[in-house]
């Protein structure tokens, strides 16, 4: 179990995110999972990439003297096929929606899928956005 405090939240939290998809190989190893989008000429897909972490502080209680930090990770995951996109995204899922990590809670999960003209071929896309609260 990871524990985040909030002296370093967004390292940590984006830090277990990543080591958790990096070593799970993906539809068998296949997935190349990185911090920014590989745009070269070699066609890496499918691959994640896994978006810096956000955070937003909720306003103080009405006594002054609590607010909660709502962190966000977005993940996109690229792919040629649709088919891939659902089954890296169902890992995903299963990998980090059981995950304990000491000081923050799940609190949201969303997708959203697109079509991407990517160099004249169709790349499809899902992005997940997890928000936890602290």
């Amino acid at each position: 179990m990871v524990a985040i405090n909030n002296g370093s939240m967004r390292a940590n939290l984006y830090e277990t995110i990543y080591d958790t998809l990096t070593s799970a190989n993906l539809l068998s190893s296949t997935v190349t999972v990185t911090a920014a989008y590989i745009d070269d000429d070699d066609d890496k897909f499918p691959q994640v990439v896994i978006h810096p972490v956000d955070v937003s502080k909720s306003p103080l209680s009405f006594d002054r003297t609590h607010y909660s930090n709502d962190m966000s990770v977005m993940i996109d995951v690229w792919t040629k096929k649709n088919k891939e996109k659902d089954q890296i995204s169902d890992e995903i899922d299963a990998l980090l929606s059981p995950l304990k990590i000491s000081g923050a809670c799940l609190v949201d999960w969303s997708e959203s899928n697109a079509l991407e003209p990517v160099g004249g071929n169709k790349i499809h896309l899902k992005t997940i956005v997890i928000s936890y609260r602290r």
